[in-house]
């Protein structure tokens, strides 16, 4: 349906010609290690997770959590590890709420090539919906538009991250 990508228009160049990809083993990994390789739009962190958004959005807030050991399937997760990503998720989901009034979320991850993953590092989606979200650009333009920037969206977030730890910690 959409021809282009919201206002990434060198996402092409990224799938098409793996050199133009950072040069890193695991793009995650590079992530957590603070790589100067990888874009990071980083959001908050401890020493087991990281909630960031995704590069490539497919709305304002989209994120990702994933671990900071490697791993790359739902079930090398411990039972202490399930339990802060569901924490973390939830909490995630209200500093959305508080910031942008959104009451719907797509949450979810794609486990292996077959079921749409292109990252070989475990990581959860969390993706606000919002009322109306097609316009007549989305349409006739088959162009997603966002209306905020990542650095807008991560300063913004970040400033309320303060629900993770108190989801997580009681602080």
């Amino acid at each position: 349906m959409f021809d282009d990508y919201f206002q990434i228009p060198w996402k092409k160049r990224y799938i098409l010609d793996p050199s133009s990809r950072p040069k890193v083993d695991c793009i995650l990994c590079a992530i957590v290690e603070k790589s100067p390789e990888v874009i990071n739009y980083e959001i908050w962190r401890n020493d087991k997770f990281i909630v960031t958004l995704n590069l490539y959005p497919y709305m304002v807030g989209h994120s990702m959590v994933f671990p900071t050991r490697h791993r790359t399937e739902y079930g090398d997760l411990d039972d202490t590890e399930i339990l802060m990503l569901g924490k973390i998720t939830k909490a995630y989901m209200k500093m959305c709420c508080a910031v942008y009034n959104v009451k719907d979320f797509n949450v979810g991850f794609n486990q292996g090539r077959n079921a749409g993953g292109s990252i070989d590092h475990f990581h959860q989606h969390v993706v606000p919906r919002f009322p109306r979200e097609l316009n007549f650009i989305d349409v006739i333009g088959k162009t997603r538009v966002l209306l905020e920037s990542l650095e807008e969206t991560q300063k913004k977030l970040s400033s309320v991250s303060f629900y993770i730890e108190r989801e997580l910690y009681g602080i």
